[in-house]
């Protein structure tokens, strides 16, 4: 697993975003995006990697932090359920604004198809 609370570039998007990588060239061009390093190569031909992205978060507002928590399912020969946990974090009343965009890469040893779960835990 790699994380990190800055990415290398500015993502576009900035919401929460998860999302499945299944072949080298796309895992080295996403991961080039977060990280300023070369990531360790992954087995493709076994396994697949996921990304969470909490997006871009104002430590003031009220938002969802991924709790760094994935569970795996099989749910039948072809797909597998991925659990994602997070813990909602409310708004803070006088407070100093700081910004992070926190993310994850996990490596799941199945090619399986992914179905995505997130769940509000306490």
């Amino acid at each position: 697993m790699w994380s990190g609370n800055q990415t290398n570039t500015v993502i576009e998007k900035k919401e929460k975003n998860v999302q499945y990588i299944r072949n080298s060239a796309d895992f080295h061009n996403i991961a080039n995006a977060y990280v300023n390093q070369n990531l360790e190569e992954q087995n493709f031909e076994t396994g697949q990697v996921i990304l969470v992205d909490d997006g871009e978060v104002d430590s003031c507002a009220a938002h969802l932090q991924f709790n760094e928590t994935l569970g795996l399912t099989d749910i039948s020969d072809a797909s597998v359920k991925i659990t994602l946990n997070y813990l909602e974090k409310p708004n803070v009343e006088k407070c100093s604004s700081s910004f992070s965009r926190p993310f994850y890469f996990y490596y799941v040893n199945t090619r399986k198809l992914p179905v995505f779960e997130e769940k509000i835990v306490q």
